[in-house]
């Protein structure tokens, strides 16, 4: 019996001593995660459900609750600009495409022929209508009558059966209020904060930044596995259920995009109709070559420095771990509880697919509402596609016959009296 008592004590001992002799190593270690947190409150325990909120691991580990919580707050300072950063990037691109688009609209609003007050007064209109007030411009606005009679009168000639100018200076006002329209829709995601379950999945997964903004991961717990980056398919899975959220918002973007690239290729195509009419007057009335320098100063000429898979890609998971998370590897590599692979499966981007992404849980994520959007893009399409058909909708349609009430810019106006007294 003493024996037995004597093994048994022993046995405790050994326990005891195994215990104190990790604590003691686990104190010492996470020396990485001390350098990134420049801290010194490091207290081992053993990592389970009762120590720890974040990092569970079922061993020793230096990382408390404390220390979680200093990993918490500074992966919500950092987080939010690093997984919208793709997405703004393509907000300067529109911003870009839309400074040019002024630039021209601006153009056209000069070659106007009327007073200086009626064209100021038009100009705001306009830019009501691009800001939303859909209501403010019609085609009354844009009838200048008969006020260029004494600069043509020497040509002779038919008004021309097409709607070319007009919906030439339509698809320019359209375009500028997609992008009022694609920059709020962006920033409206980019506002929308991340839940706490994408923070704790960050934490856990081990995301840092380059070069020098870093937040600890669970892996920084412990010295063994603090020298490995996040596993790729474990990024992937967490930047995904990050931003599930916006799934709708970035099919409504591509949407965007898509009609901004097609009247982008109709206002090419509107300036070889409208340069094809130019070009067969020039010569025979002196008004048509003013139509031709006028032409010239409101000519569109470029090509849009986006596309469609600008906007598709721009919450990409893929990007966001090649680009800006640190340390990304597909061997041996961090994969959410210790050094080895990955073996869940990359979720899709889409909202069946995010149902099983395992990574970031679906309760208490943010919705972004995008019913406002989506109703403004329903509007916009359709104008799109009637200024495609050869329709002037934008104004309100009307018969060529009246087409000369309708005529905005003076080079357009200058050609249909050029025509109408060319015989």
């Amino acid at each position: 019996r003493i024996q037995i008592l004597f093994e048994e004590h022993m046995a405790a001992y050994r326990v005891v001593l195994s215990l104190s002799f990790a604590y003691i190593i686990a104190s010492q270690s996470c020396n990485k995660l001390q350098d990134l947190l420049n801290t010194d409150y490091i207290a081992a325990a053993y990592s389970d459900k009762t120590t720890n909120d974040i990092c569970v691991l079922n061993r020793m580990s230096c990382c408390n609750r404390k220390l979680e919580q200093e990993m918490l707050r500074r992966t919500k300072s950092y987080l939010s600009n690093r997984m919208y950063l793709l997405v703004n990037n393509f907000l300067k691109k529109i911003d870009k495409e839309r400074s040019n688009m002024e630039i021209l609209l601006r153009n056209m609003v000069k070659r106007i022929q009327t007073s200086e007050s009626n064209r100021r007064n038009i100009y705001q209109k306009i830019n009501a209508y691009i800001s939303g007030d859909t209501s403010s411009l019609t085609s009354d606005d844009l009838r200048s009558g008969d006020w260029i009679n004494s600069m043509i009168s020497r040509c002779k000639g038919q008004i021309p059966e097409n709607n070319a100018n007009i919906r030439y200076f339509a698809s320019v006002i359209l375009i500028l209020r997609g992008y009022d329209i694609m920059s709020r829709l962006i920033q409206s995601i980019s506002k929308t904060d991340l839940s706490e379950q994408c923070y704790v999945a960050t934490i856990r997964s081990g995301l840092s930044i380059p070069p020098s903004v870093k937040f600890a991961g669970c892996e920084y717990c412990d010295d063994a596995t603090a020298f490995a980056g996040p596993c790729v398919g474990l990024c992937s899975n967490v930047v995904t259920g990050c931003l599930k959220s916006h799934i709708q918002s970035q099919k409504l973007l591509t949407y965007f995009a898509t009609n901004q690239m097609n009247l982008s290729n109709l206002l090419i195509s509107l300036n070889g109709e409208i340069d094809s009419t130019i070009k067969r007057y020039e010569g025979s009335c002196i008004s048509a070559t003013l139509a031709r320098e006028m032409f010239n100063d409101t000519l569109y000429i470029g090509k849009l420095g986006y596309t469609d898979k600008d906007a598709k890609s721009s919450l990409d998971a893929n990007w966001l771990c090649t680009y800006v998370f640190n340390g990304i590897s597909k061997v041996n590599c961090w994969n959410g509880t210790n050094v080895d692979r990955y073996n869940y499966r990359i979720y899709e981007f889409t909202e069946a697919g995010q149902k099983e992404n395992i990574e970031v849980e679906e309760d208490g994520l943010p919705v972004n509402d995008i019913d406002e959007f989506t109703q403004e893009y329903e509007w916009f399409e359709d104008k799109a596609q009637q200024l495609q058909l050869g329709n002037d909708i934008l104004f309100g349609s009307a018969p060529s016959s009246v087409f000369s009430n309708h005529l905005t810019l003076s080079f357009g106006i200058v050609i249909s009296h050029c025509l109408r007294n060319l015989l």
